[in-house]
């Protein structure tokens, strides 16, 4: 993605914030579900362009892949034949995975663990700004699909705890905590100093 001049990314933030895409002044609406994928290479790459901080506060989750095990690159490199890649869901399982996340619980005390989190990053001085409200929904709608598939029907801390350095580490703006491992870190030392609920 940031390898995108800036007129490309102002096409994927549309599409990301308006669910359609506009070509040559037609506009198209995109079939329900859909999702947005981006890879980024490091910042410090030449020619890469810095996502502006609206357009990463967009995505749910940053995730990291890190490199192939031993086995896997073994493979790559002896050009044995990997597994292709297969479908896993249909349209229909993901909409029915979808109105089974909107009936997950969540009790009052984890939406306070998660405000509790959320407010703590808006009073730290060493941030630029806290997390935004789309990211307490983000981290509220990801903690309800976890739940989802782990076969539960409510929500637990343990998601919270789990899924917040992935779902709020991209949206940190601090001069402080620039690297992706900063700024986990500091989700991690923020969970760390939250009581979790009983």
């Amino acid at each position: 993605m940031n390898r995108t001049p800036p007129r490309t990314q102002s096409a994927l933030l549309q599409v990301m914030a308006e669910k359609s895409v506009t070509i040559d002044q037609s506009t198209y609406i995109l079939d329900d579900p859909f999702f947005v994928l981006g890879t980024q290479n490091p910042s410090n790459s030449e020619g890469t362009y810095r996502l502006p901080d609206s357009q990463m506060d967009r995505f749910s989750l940053r995730l990291t892949l890190g490199y192939p095990d031993y086995c896997f690159e073994q493979r790559i490199l002896t050009r044995q034949k990997l597994n292709p890649v297969t479908k896993s869901f249909s349209r229909e399982q993901i909409k029915e995975l979808q109105s089974l996340v909107e009936e997950v619980h969540v009790d009052g005390k984890i939406i306070k663990y998660i405000l509790d989190l959320i407010h703590k990053t808006r009073s730290d001085r060493r941030l630029i700004h806290g997390i935004s409200v789309r990211g307490s929904q983000e981290l509220h709608r990801l903690c309800k699909a976890r739940a989802v598939f782990h076969n539960r029907d409510y929500v637990i801390p343990e998601d919270v705890k789990v899924l917040s350095p992935f779902a709020l580490s991209h949206r940190i703006l601090s001069y402080q905590f620039e690297d992706r491992i900063a700024q986990e870190n500091y989700i991690y030392e923020i969970l760390e100093s939250i009581s979790i609920p009983a």
